[in-house]
């Protein structure tokens, strides 16, 4: 069964959709992160398909957009990453009070892998974290879509074609669009200041981070964020797959399904669930 409606946050309305196994239940509970900005639109379908296929197999899959994006309430300009934690965490709530499930996973894409590991710094109901190619430093990540910005407005023949002439536009106006998403200089500050790899210590569940074999920075990344949870003594695996990147525009006119990252989470899902 899938269902759809809103659940409050703090007075807000965020929009959600749970999937409900029919039979076979292993009444266990798994909460999309979606990722940043442009990014959330062009992986939704695989997130929907992923999210029945892991329903199919007995697993309850509640999916909901971040404050300020989709159908939830709010203006993409008033997110930011707490409120994005602070999403994370109240959906942990709906589960728990809708389902009885106490014990969580979170899977987060790209930026959604960083809400999600952040959440799981402070919330212990989170027992499973699954992070599929997870940006590990928002510095760089500015940096990338910045890089996508201006590669876009070079081909279309817009106005910016600097860095420079970007944070100037951001200084005069309050923010510049990447790819259609107000980016502020709040958010540039908040990002900017984001390093999983120093910001990890209080998770000890289990842990599952998944990246691209060809995605530039994705095998450092990988590597850092399992040495950090090594060293925190989380038990975790990591996996890297060719399939390709599913958050671009190429693989979202190609109607692109990303075979290995579905069936690797699935298998690993299944494994920590205790059904073989």
């Amino acid at each position: 069964m899938e269902r759809a409606f809103y659940f409050e946050n703090e007075g807000k309305r965020l929009f959600a959709v749970l999937n409900s196994p029919d039979k076979n239940s292993l009444n266990k509970g798994i909460i999309f992160c979606h990722p940043y900005g442009e990014e959330k639109q062009l992986s939704h379908r695989v997130f929907v398909r992923f999210a029945r296929e892991l329903c199919n197999n007995g697993f309850y899959v509640l999916r909901f957009d971040f404050y300020g994006y989709g159908d939830s309430g709010g203006n993409f300009e008033d997110t930011n990453l707490e409120t994005q934690v602070t999403n994370a965490i109240n959906a942990i709530d709906l589960v728990e009070g809708q389902l009885g499930i106490r014990k969580v996973c979170l899977l987060g894409l790209r930026w959604g892998g960083t809400v999600a590991a952040l959440t799981a710094e402070r919330d212990a109901r989170v027992e499973n974290l699954i992070l599929w190619a997870p940006i590990t430093n928002g510095k760089e990540y500015i940096e990338e879509l910045i890089k996508k910005q201006l590669l876009s407005n070079l081909i279309n023949r817009n106005a910016a074609a600097s860095k420079s002439q970007i944070f100037e536009e951001i200084r005069s106006k309050g923010f510049f669009n990447i790819e259609g998403h107000p980016l502020t200089m709040a958010s540039v500050e908040e990002m900017s200041g984001i390093n999983l790899t120093t910001q990890l210590s209080n998770f000890k569940g289990n842990a599952f981070i998944v990246t691209i074999k060809d995605l530039p920075g994705g095998y450092e990344s990988l590597e850092d964020l399992s040495g950090v949870y090594k060293k925190n003594g989380v038990l975790f695996e990591s996996k890297v797959v060719e399939d390709k990147n599913f958050w671009d525009w190429e693989s979202f006119f190609e109607w692109y399904s990303p075979e290995q990252f579905n069936r690797c989470t699935l298998n690993w899902l299944v494994e920590k669930s205790g059904r073989r």
